[in-house]
């Protein structure tokens, strides 16, 4: 019996010992580390997948810095007409650089006509956004007390990214905002071609033409 016993230890110890190898050498292999041909393997997927995503990554961050800037004029515009029938009286919005500059970029600022108070002020387009009024006629949008326009045409603004309507593939890089005669403020559609869409005439709001440029013409 004791022999036996003896036996019985000898196979636990002889056990213990297989498990206890098993156990050293899985964490000696895991201390081993990556060979250079699985980093090279890990280096080359996160190439690809940098390659995939960075065009995408791009689009989106020029997309959503065009958004960003066509909601603030529209909310602004959208401002002033509520001013002008709260109020009862014409509230307009101009460039910040003066009422016969075009070129938005600045800022704008949003004043009642009767007395020149100014009730807000916008913000200047961070490089390389920039805004432009392209509109045929006036150079500022101006609100009545019921808040139509002042004028029966529609007021054309045009947003662009680095100086460009569209990018490769066609992308569009810019934004139209358009406010028509009756002060309803929309953005533009965007064509085919990426650029976006006005109305072919300036009481015609039904037959649509690309805007051509980022610039008065």
């Amino acid at each position: 019996m004791l022999v036996g016993r003896i036996e019985i230890e000898s196979d636990s110890a002889r056990w213990f010992k297989s498990g206890a190898g098993t156990v050293l050498s899985r964490r000696q292999r895991c201390k081993r580390g990556f060979t250079i041909t699985e980093m090279l393997i890990v280096v080359a997927v996160v190439g690809v997948i940098i390659a995939v995503a960075a065009p995408n990554l791009s689009s989106l961050y020029i997309n959503n810095r065009l958004d960003t800037a066509a909601n603030e004029l529209i909310a602004t515009l959208n401002f002033a007409r509520s001013e002008a029938i709260r109020r009862g009286t014409t509230v307009s919005v101009e460039s910040a650089a003066g009422r016969t500059d075009p070129n938005w970029t600045s800022g704008w600022k949003v004043f009642v006509v009767s007395s020149g108070e100014v009730l807000r002020f916008g913000q200047p387009q961070q490089h390389p956004v920039r805004l432009f009024n392209v509109s045929d006629t006036s150079l500022q949008v101006g609100y009545v007390s019921n808040g139509s326009r002042d004028e029966l045409v529609t007021f054309v603004f045009v947003l662009c990214y680095d100086g460009a309507l569209t990018g490769a593939g066609p992308k569009s890089r810019s934004r139209g905002v358009l406010v028509n005669p009756s002060g309803a403020v929309s953005l533009a559609a965007i064509g085919s071609d990426g650029r976006p869409l006005k109305p072919a005439k300036p009481l015609d709001g039904f037959v649509l033409t690309p805007i051509l440029s980022c610039e008065p013409i």
